[in-house]
């Protein structure tokens, strides 16, 4: 799903992309919610935190020639990017634009995943990206804190606490009618209730059917 595809050898990359709002980090050093103007690629200035020094030992202290190590890991790899949003489509009535069903999140969920799990991507930063526009944003934020509810088994407050601060605000959604919309719940009142639903057995993926 939209995966960044890999050009031939010596191919010149595109120049660095916009980054629109901010790039939040969701698991430390490895999972991160943003929004691109344009699909990112290695070169996309991304803000891993600088690489802290360990303190030097006794033996390492009193020897010139054991040189201070330094903290590795996913820092010094350039992040993978993805995104869904040409893939899970939102079938919209008139001006409603989401949350994306119980599918989308399992198709989701499946995808995040198999790249977690991918060897190739262990030292490397995932980060599950969309467009700008606020419905995207919206509904990129939502998935994946609703996957942090069912599949990492954060309890609500944690899976929203990353978004809480988000800038610009996210969206809420709306009625799907013609209409002006006089109701609208937002990324937090879906989450909440994906996490009753899920307290209540009514949610699982380990059963979980799609064709249905």
């Amino acid at each position: 799903m939209s995966l960044p595809a890999a050009g031939p050898p010596g191919a010149s990359l595109p120049a660095a992309t916009t980054s629109y709002g901010q790039v939040i980090e969701y698991i430390q050093n490895r999972v991160y919610l943003a929004a691109y103007t344009h699909p990112p690629n290695e070169r996309t200035p991304f803000p891993y935190p600088a690489a802290p020094e360990k303190s030097p030992s006794k033996r390492t202290s009193k020897s010139p020639h054991h040189p201070v190590p330094v903290a590795t890991g996913p820092k010094g790899h350039p992040p993978l990017y993805f995104t869904v949003d040409d893939e899970l489509l939102y079938n919209r009535f008139h001006a409603d634009f989401g949350p994306l069903h119980i599918g989308h999140l399992y198709r989701f969920a499946v995808l995040l995943h198999e790249i977690l799990g991918d060897p190739k991507n262990e030292d490397r930063g995932i980060v599950f990206w969309s467009k700008p526009d606020s419905r995207s944003r919206a509904n990129a934020a939502c998935l994946l804190a609703c996957y942090m509810i069912v599949i990492q088994n954060w309890p609500p407050h944690l899976a929203l606490a990353p978004i809480a601060q988000a800038e610009p605000p996210l969206m809420p959604f709306r009625d799907a009618g013609y209409s002006q919309a006089d109701f609208s719940i937002g990324v937090q009142d879906v989450v909440y209730g994906v996490w009753k639903a899920k307290e209540e057995g009514l949610v699982g993926f380990r059963d979980f059917r799609l064709d249905e």
